[in-house]
């Protein structure tokens, strides 16, 4: 993955977890207080247009090794 995807994955993230509506402008101004310059606005457009989207695998519970 190339930084700008990195950067633009991890604000929709932060904003997931924190319950806040994911939008291409609050994506950017997670990114720029990051400090991440090379991200072009067209990423946090299309994460924002993906919001909806329910992908199950990130709804599960994770796992943990039993101690037998």
């Amino acid at each position: 993955m190339s930084t700008a995807e990195l950067a633009t994955s991890y604000a929709a993230l932060i904003l997931a977890d924190d319950g806040v509506e994911i939008t291409a402008d609050k994506i950017q101004t997670i990114i720029k207080a990051a400090g991440i310059e090379e991200v072009e606005p067209i990423w946090a457009s299309l994460f924002a247009k993906v919001r909806n989207i329910e992908i199950p695998a990130f709804r599960t519970p994770g796992t943990r090794p039993r101690n037998d």
